[in-house]
């Protein structure tokens, strides 16, 4: 039977209690524990003991409650003080532990032990240290394991670091870890008392999980740590939902519990963003928004004239009617291809050539890369040799070309488009404008000039043109528009008459093509219809859709006529001073005894009016007056530039002298000339002088 003291000592230390050293996650533990056992969560321990029964020579171990109502505290514990009894030698064991994935168990022992001290005389064996050993197993069994202490592997003599309390109204609780490197599938932990005064007040095994992260968009599950208490463990990281990896992340899982070392790392994939200020989760781009590229960029806004219906998208769709060039890449709004080019005009040389000229498209598109292509429609009929082109290579940046090798009495129609980065991508035929240019023979100097549109609405048009070459300043012009449906539907022709060079025809109907004629009426009378010109009502073309164009033909109008008149006018007033210059000449000479002969003479003017000869007289009739007779004022500087400044000088001059003076339109080379030929007509030219 157990002496007095020892079972005085066992019911003292379950008085008062004052805590010291509790630490529940365990000393220098920074990682998950994954607990396997703890005797705070039970309510019975029942745990395997030896010696045990009536027959046993010591108490040995006994289970009992270790209690704190003020700290919350109800623990079944185990207490042994055999310290009354010689050759101790008590064993209490856990059970069977199953290790799952750990590789090394931690123990958590908190205990109270007396001081040895305190039992002077009266212990026949006294300690201060117990012993913790552990044995590990494939299976758990029934049947106890063995206690034998060659069968047991010892972990540690544990003594009580924080203290043995010295009288019956305290308790000192220490806290003890241990832990060992397991491999089978359990594990047994054995307590073996020799002659201690002990309380096992609390049991926690478990093991250390590097817990589960997410970092730099890469997921690292929970993860075992390593069975030496120095491993680190390189942990593969898997990116996550809608990432890519970058570059692959990987982790290290140190023995401790902790990640240390990330390297790598994922990114959104493209279609989504970062969500919020949590940077390791992606989310789809909202619709209205996209993104092209994986990255942590966010999601951008559509560009303009385009839109994504979808969410996730990785590129904005373009509008109807807008299209994006392969080579503009994704973040580049959606264009559209050009407008028809605006005010094409022409200037025509002898030579057969014909310079186009237009300006750039009122719209472009939104781009800024247009250029122009120029083509002859109808060079191919009747076997006519096209022309050439300089440059003869489009599309061309500039917006002139030089067409020669015009044949004269032929139409041709030129094409001008204009073109940019997408014009390939759809139907561009809103993009051209046609010129029509008539090589006339006689007669077709007659005809209006230059005709276009100069305002385009869905049901009307605004026309403009310029007065045949041949009217003169003195002719009162009417003019005559007829136009028609293209197609003849209507078996109507309209016309309209009017006194401006312009007019404004009204009622017609949108999209529908008609035919336009134009012709000038002076004082010889009504001249020919000028080419029909078609044009399409449109109010979105914004602009003129053709021009036409006619070379002006070799034949004299009312304008040269007039000049002829004045020509007559001018011979008249020249004759009379000639007559008065001569009386006074006659009158000097018989004076002077000189001979006619002494006098240098040219033939008059053999028009009826004067038969006689006439000394030299030098008309200063004013260019400029010459000039304004034929609206021809713009090259008063011209001439004066050449030093010609009287009539007699101009009398001299050929067509190749005109060109020589910078006058290169073949209209207006031919309405000089005429002039010119007028003059002769009636007036012998001789060394620079009338006569």
């Amino acid at each position: 039977m157990a002496p007095p003291l020892w079972r005085g000592w066992k019911w003292a230390m379950c008085l008062a209690v004052t805590l010291v050293g509790w630490d529940g996650s365990g000393r220098g533990v920074r990682g998950d524990q994954h607990v396997l056992l703890d005797t705070t969560k039970e309510a019975m321990l029942d745990w395997t003991r030896y010696p045990y029964g009536q027959s046993s020579a010591t108490p040995g171990w006994v289970e009992e409650s270790f209690t704190n109502f003020e700290k919350g505290i109800n623990w079944r514990s185990y207490v042994v003080c055999d310290v009354g009894y010689s050759n101790v030698n008590n064993w209490l064991w856990t059970p069977f532990i199953t290790r799952h994935d750990a590789q090394r168990i931690y123990i958590e022992v908190k205990f109270s032990l007396r001081n040895c001290d305190l039992f002077p005389g009266t212990a026949l064996q006294c300690k201060e240290t117990f012993s913790l050993l552990y044995y590990e197993f494939d299976a758990a069994t029934r049947q106890p394991p063995p206690w034998e202490p060659e069968s047991y592997k010892q972990i540690d003599v544990i003594a009580a670091d924080e203290g043995r309390f010295t009288n019956s109204n305290e308790v000192i609780i220490n806290t003890e870890t241990r832990s060992v490197e397991v491999h089978k599938k359990g594990i047994y932990f054995a307590f073996r008392d020799q002659g201690a005064c002990l309380s096992l007040l609390a049991v926690k095994v478990y093991y250390l999980k590097c817990p589960e992260v997410t970092v730099g968009f890469a997921h690292y599950p929970e993860t075992a740590t390593g069975s030496q208490l120095s491993s680190i463990q390189k942990v593969p990281g898997r990116c996550v939902d809608n990432a890519v990896a970058r570059q692959v992340p990987h982790n290290l899982c140190k023995a401790d519990g902790s990640w240390n070392f990330h390297s790598g790392s994922c990114e959104c994939m493209a279609g989504h963003e970062p969500l919020g200020e949590d940077e390791n989760q992606c989310t789809p781009c909202r619709i209205g928004y996209y993104k092209p590229q994986p990255g942590q960029a966010r999601c951008e806004l559509c560009p303009a004239h385009s839109r994504s219906l979808y969410e996730a998208s990785v590129e904005c769709r373009c509008n109807d009617g807008f299209y994006r060039a392969l080579d503009d890449g994704k973040k580049r709004p959606c264009t559209r291809p050009p407008q028809a080019p605006q005010g094409a005009t022409y200037h025509t040389f002898s030579n057969g050539s014909v310079q186009l000229d237009w300006q750039p498209p009122m719209d472009e598109g939104a781009r800024t890369d247009t250029t122009y292509e120029v083509r002859c429609t109808n060079c191919g009929e009747g076997g006519r040799t096209p022309p050439s082109f300089q440059p003869n290579r489009f599309p061309i940046a500039q917006t002139s070309v030089l067409v020669y090798g015009l044949q004269p009495g032929q139409s041709y129609t030129f094409a001008i488009r204009a073109l940019n980065g997408v014009s390939d991508l759809t139907n561009t035929s809103l993009s051209s404008v046609s010129i029509n240019v008539v090589l006339g023979k006689s007669g077709s100097e007659s005809m209006v000039q230059n005709i276009r549109v100069l305002r385009q609405e869905p049901n009307k048009l605004l026309l403009s043109w310029e007065a045949p070459p041949t009217a003169s300043s003195l002719d009162d012009e009417v003019y005559e528009i007829r136009y028609s449906r293209a197609d003849g539907s209507d078996n109507e022709t309209l016309s309209l008459i009017t006194k401006r060079d312009k007019a404004e025809i009204g009622d017609l109907v949108d999209r529908v093509t008609y035919k336009f004629q134009i012709r000038a009426q002076t004082a010889k009378g009504w001249g020919d219809f000028s080419p029909a010109m078609s044009i399409t009502t449109d109010g979105l073309s914004g602009g003129a859709n053709s021009i036409l164009v006619s070379e002006k033909s070799e034949t004299f109008s009312k304008s040269e006529m007039t000049v002829i008149i004045l020509s007559v006018i001018l011979i008249f007033t020249i004759l009379l001073v000639v007559s008065i210059g001569f009386c006074r000449r006659q009158l000097k000479v018989s004076g002077t005894g000189k001979k006619d002969s002494d006098t240098l003479k040219y033939h008059g003017v053999d028009n009826g009016f004067v038969t006689e000869s006439f000394p030299i007289v030098q008309t200063q009739l004013a260019i400029d007056e010459w000039l304004e007779s034929l609206k021809m004022t713009r090259y008063s500087t011209n001439f004066h530039n050449f030093n010609i400044t009287d009539m007699s000088q101009v009398a001299q001059l050929t067509l190749q002298d005109i060109v020589n003076l910078g006058i290169t339109l073949v209209g207006h080379q031919k309405k000089i000339m005429s002039s010119i030929q007028s003059m002769r007509t009636g007036i012998d030219v001789s060394e620079g002088f009338l006569v």
